[in-house]
């Protein structure tokens, strides 16, 4: 298979972004669209050239041209619409957080290896060249062990109560939409698991958080120092500080263009790395590849990870009492997570 058919479930802003991206692809092309609304899935398609707008998701995963699905749906609807591309034989990129919980994603991985589908987080961020340079600094020792990751994600705007950031029945709030980023890059930066979480939380007029910040502790004593916030403009950038230097990825560091190394006692390096296109490109080629190979997960972002970054926003949403219908029990409590 050279030519990869994508389809598109969800088409709102960040599928945009991704249409966007499929331009400087090359050998792939969105050929079909779906989503709750037929009528935004039409002005998506006249948009972005696609070739059908399907009325849903059941015709999407039914279509025998589909070889992978970009699921950009709110976060509360990932799970259902994950498995349902899965069964149906069709690859996923699905959208972060993969997940609403730890059990709807070890639902969707579990999906995916019984069906030998390639499935992926789409954490843009780790496939970028600003971020593959990061992990080969880090690889080669550049500034010693690794000891302490700092990095906020915090944005000032108007948020509508009833928009997908706010909105608890959408699954809204900072956590879940910008925390996953800073706990997605101190998962993949620090070695071993997580030992002890400490949160502490702002819940807004919705029911969900408006700032959580948490400091994680790593098996080998290293420690992240992350935030997240909506209404709050904090420095984006993010830091590694090291026994033997640092390395500064300027902001924002989840879109990442630029880099600072500084080894201990020397100049600073300071690298640009821009984008092709948005960005998104990257991880798209990712998919690609994945599915000409054969592989069902990807070594830079592994399903393992994917449990483990939700496995941190599990325990922190505890610490600061934030749950979601989706974490019901079948008795209809809290399914807190254990361990952490």
């Amino acid at each position: 298979m050279k030519h990869i058919n994508w389809g598109i479930y969800g088409p709102g802003g960040i599928a945009n972004r991704f249409a966007d991206a499929m331009q400087v692809v090359p050998d792939a092309s969105i050929t079909r669209v779906a989503g709750r609304t037929p009528a935004k899935a039409r002005d998506f398609a006249q948009r972005h050239g696609v070739e059908k707008a399907l009325p849903d998701l059941e015709t999407l995963v039914a279509d025998p041209d589909i070889h992978a699905v970009y699921i950009a749906t709110t976060h509360n609807a990932h799970c259902q619409a994950a498995c349902a591309c899965l069964a149906a034989g069709k690859a996923v990129l699905c959208e972060k957080p993969l997940a609403m919980n730890t059990r709807e994603v070890q639902q969707i991985i579990a999906t995916a290896e019984q069906n030998q589908c390639f499935m992926m987080e789409a954490l843009w961020t780790r496939f970028l060249p600003a971020w593959q340079r990061v992990r080969a600094l880090l690889a080669e020792h550049a500034i010693g062990t690794p000891k302490m990751v700092h990095a906020n994600f915090g944005v000032v705007g108007s948020f509508d109560p009833e928009g997908r950031m706010l909105n608890k029945a959408l699954a809204g709030g900072a956590l879940l939409d910008l925390g996953v980023y800073p706990v997605a890059m101190a998962q993949m930066i620090l070695p071993g698991p997580v030992m002890s979480i400490q949160a502490a939380g702002e819940l807004g007029p919705t029911g969900v958080d408006v700032r959580t910040a948490m400091t994680l502790e790593f098996a080998n004593g290293a420690l992240a120092q992350l935030s997240a916030a909506l209404g709050t403009r904090t420095d984006n950038s993010l830091t590694i500080a090291g026994d033997k230097g640092q390395i500064r990825v300027l902001e924002p560091f989840w879109g990442a263009q630029t880099i600072e190394w500084t080894p201990d006692g020397k100049a600073r390096h300071r690298e640009e790395y821009p984008h092709r296109k948005n960005g998104f490109e990257e991880e798209i080629e990712e998919v690609n590849n994945a599915i000409r190979e054969g592989r069902i997960e990807s070594p830079v972002m592994p399903h393992h990870d994917s449990l483990a970054i939700v496995g941190i926003m599990d325990a922190v949403r505890a610490r600061i009492g934030l749950s979601y219908p989706q974490d019901q029990g079948a008795d209809g409590a809290w399914d807190q997570p254990s361990g952490l």
